[in-house]
C-alpha cells in the first residue's frame, strides 16, 4: 500500500517537473525569437522580412499550443491530488506535499498564461535595436531561473533553494525598476510610445512570473514548516 502511494507521489513530482518544463519552453522560446534579430527589415527585403515574419507567427502559435498543454497538465495534476487525498487519506508531511502541489499548479498555469500573453504582445514589437539596448534577455533569464529552481526545490524537498528563489525576486524587481527606467529616457527622447509600451507590457509580465515563483518556492517553505506567507495552515 505504501509502496503504491510513494510511487503515485513519485508520478505527482515528475508531473509537476513536466509542467514547469513547458513554461520554461513557452517563455525562453518567444524570448528567443523576439531578441533573435538585429534588424527590422523594410518592403525592400521581401524574402527576409516574410521569413521574420513567418517566425513570428509560428512562435505564437507554438506558445498557444504550450499554453493548451499546461491547461492539460493542470487539470491532470490536479486529478491525481484529488485522488490522492480521497484513496489514500494522506496525513501529516504526506498531505502538506499533496496539498502545496495542488497550490502550485495552479501559479504554474498563470505562468504558461503569461508566457502567451508575452508571445501575444511580441508579435507587434519590431524595433529589435531598442530591444538590445534593454536589460530584456536578463530579465526573462532571471524569471526563468526562479521557475526552474522552485520546482526543483519542491521535487528535491530543498528548503535552502527555495528561499534562493524568494531572494532573486530582487533580481527580478531591479531589471523591472531598470526597463522602466530606460523605457521612460526613449519616451522623453520622442520614442514610440506604442512599442515602448508594449515593451513594458512584456517587462511586467516576467516580473510577474517571478511573482509566481516566489509563490511556488513559499509552498515549499510551507511543506517545512506548515506556515504559509506567516500564516499557520495545518
Amino acid at each position: 500500500m505504501r509502496n503504491r502511494f510513494d510511487e503515485q507521489l513519485r508520478q505527482l513530482k515528475l508531473d509537476m517537473i513536466r509542467m514547469s518544463s513547458l513554461c520554461e519552453t513557452a517563455i525562453t522560446v518567444t524570448m528567443q525569437n523576439m531578441l533573435s534579430s538585429d534588424q527590422v527589415y523594410t518592403l525592400d527585403d521581401s524574402e527576409e522580412a516574410f521569413q521574420q515574419l513567418q517566425n513570428i507567427k509560428n512562435t505564437y502559435e507554438k506558445a498557444g499550443f504550450l499554453k493548451e498543454e499546461i491547461d492539460q497538465m493542470e487539470r491532470q495534476v490536479e486529478n491525481q491530488c484529488m485522488k490522492l487525498l480521497l484513496h489514500q487519506q494522506p496525513v501529516a508531511k504526506d498531505l502538506r506535499v499533496i496539498s502545496a502541489a495542488m497550490k502550485m499548479i495552479y501559479d504554474l498555469q498563470r505562468i504558461g498564461d503569461q508566457a502567451y500573453d508575452i508571445a501575444d504582445i511580441s508579435r507587434y514589437v519590431q524595433d529589435t535595436e531598442l530591444m538590445h539596448r534593454l536589460p530584456m534577455q536578463q530579465l526573462a533569464d532571471a524569471a526563468v531561473a526562479m521557475v526552474t529552481d522552485s520546482v526543483d526545490a519542491f521535487v528535491r524537498m530543498d528548503f535552502a533553494l527555495a528561499k534562493h528563489v524568494i531572494a532573486a525576486d530582487d533580481t527580478v524587481d531591479e531589471y523591472f525598476s531598470r526597463m522602466k527606467e530606460e523605457l521612460a529616457k526613449v519616451l522623453r527622447q520622442d520614442g514610440d510610445s506604442s512599442v515602448c509600451l508594449d515593451i513594458l507590457m512584456i517587462s511586467k509580465y516576467l516580473e510577474r512570473i517571478g511573482d509566481h515563483a516566489v509563490n511556488l518556492a513559499e509552498w515549499v517553505e510551507f511543506l517545512r514548516t506548515g506556515r504559509y506567507q506567516n500564516e499557520a495552515m495545518f
